[in-house]
């Protein structure tokens, strides 16, 4: 497969590779795909943990478990709570 990167990721690469960091382009850019992998990875967990929460959310609602407050009146009485002044 054959990759044309723009000038600005070209001089990023070879800069990379001038300083050490790699050992050639090649490491660099797999180690780029490697880094995108794992972010991607990072986001599907994260999508799927939203989607779950989401649904027991949904479920807690279908049982009637739901306060009728707002968020501000919610975290008011969090606070009285938090420092005994209700």
């Amino acid at each position: 497969m054959k990759v044309h990167l723009s000038e600005e990721h070209q001089a990023f690469v070879q800069s990379a590779v001038a300083a050490g960091t790699y050992a050639t382009a090649e490491d660099a850019v797999a180690d780029a795909l490697r880094l995108l992998q794992e972010r991607e990875a990072e986001m599907a967990a994260k999508f799927e943990r939203l989607r779950a929460a989401v649904g027991e959310g949904a479920d807690q609602l279908d049982r009637g478990e739901y306060s009728s407050s707002t968020v501000i009146e919610i975290l008011a009485e969090s606070e009285r709570r938090k420092y005994g002044d209700g």
